[in-house]
């Protein structure tokens, strides 16, 4: 990848863009723990049991997009620091999971849900689409 963080001040446009994607996921984790801090004191009645099943399943989906970019963000600034070998990194165990999870999407489930969390649902679905094609970019290359 590219000049260790620890052993220089010179970093790629790689070592930024992983950078890069670090801070916005842990940006959006933050929103995401606020919104359900939010959604768990201001429990409504409005809501019916489907939209409740539909609600906990597409914030589950948020919330594994999250956990799969920080993973895979984790194992690229291990790469970066030289704790990892780029060879390593491309192995399938550290490569970014939970894709047919993550990529689905219905739009009938995604009208069911309150904005604030179609706000994050799709934030968190940009950013796990830009995950995955960099991944697999990057496993491509190391090939």
């Amino acid at each position: 990848m590219g000049a260790a963080m620890s052993n220089t001040n010179v970093f790629t446009a790689q070592d930024r863009l992983v950078e890069a994607l670090y801070l916005e996921t842990i940006q959006l984790l933050e929103e995401a723990r606020d919104f359900a801090l939010e959604r768990y004191y201001q429990r409504s009645d409005k809501t019916g049991p489907l939209e409740q099943i539909v609600i906990a399943g597409e914030s589950m989906r948020v919330t594994t997009r999250l956990i799969e970019a920080m993973a895979w963000v984790l194992v690229r600034r291990a790469v970066i620091k030289g704790d990892m070998t780029e060879r390593q990194a491309c192995a399938s165990e550290n490569r970014l999971g939970g894709r047919e999870i993550c990529l689905k999407r219905d739009e009938r489930m995604l009208e069911r849900i309150p904005e604030p969390l179609r706000t994050l649902w799709e934030a968190t679905y940009r950013l796990y689409q830009r995950i995955s094609r960099l991944d697999d970019i990057l496993a491509a290359a190391a090939k």
